[in-house]
């Protein structure tokens, strides 16, 4: 009987969402981290990526500093849902076509209410530095030319506050992206059509 091989660089470089992964459940971490063992996504987490369309738009805006017209990023966002949904495992009450004009509905709203005040300097930013002699890394989803932190997501309802998830996330990047202010801003579409910042 031979012993499985122990991968001791495990831990040596970690991402906020490793480590919320870790203290939300650890079993969870294991066999995401350590066995490489990944869960297939939903429709509604393939919405949440694909919502990351919204990047294509932001990293445009630092050379012309206009917007696309919302039509051109809703279609942006349409490719990339067909691209989450192709290896996502929809629920029953999931359907792709309601989910992906929901997510159509959702770039539209934020077009219209957020996505003007940002004048971006950097869009999906690799980070990496140390904290606490612990080696980190991460991707900012933006970072405006006033060095504050704009992360972007989607939920099913409004949020109370940040969650100590995105707390986590945000003072982390705010530590180890170079020119970044300490600001930060949790920026929230709801299904509901509700834009909230935090």
């Amino acid at each position: 009987m031979t012993e499985a091989a122990i991968d001791t660089t495990l831990g040596e470089l970690l991402s906020p969402s490793q480590v919320n992964t870790f203290l939300s459940c650890p079993a969870k971490w294991y066999f995401r981290y350590a066995l490489g063992l990944k869960e297939p996504a939903t429709g509604s987490l393939a919405l949440g990526t694909a919502f990351h369309a919204m990047a294509a738009n932001f990293r445009q805006k630092t050379e012309t500093k206009h917007d696309l017209p919302t039509e051109t990023v809703q279609d942006f966002f349409s490719e990339a849902f067909a691209i989450a949904a192709a290896d996502a495992e929809f629920r029953d009450e999931e359907d792709p076509v309601a989910l992906n004009e929901t997510g159509r509905t959702l770039i539209a709203k934020y077009v219209a209410d957020a996505a003007a005040s940002v004048q971006p300097k950097a869009v999906e930013l690799p980070v990496q530095g140390v904290i606490a002699g612990v080696r980190v890394q991460g991707i900012v989803d933006l970072l405006d030319t006033d060095g504050r932190i704009i992360d972007c997501k989607t939920a099913s309802c409004r949020p109370v506050g940040i969650t100590a998830d995105y707390s986590l996330q945000l003072t982390t990047y705010s530590m180890i992206t170079p020119g970044a202010t300490g600001a930060c801003r949790l920026d929230t579409v709801t299904k509901t059509s509700v834009l909230a910042r935090n």
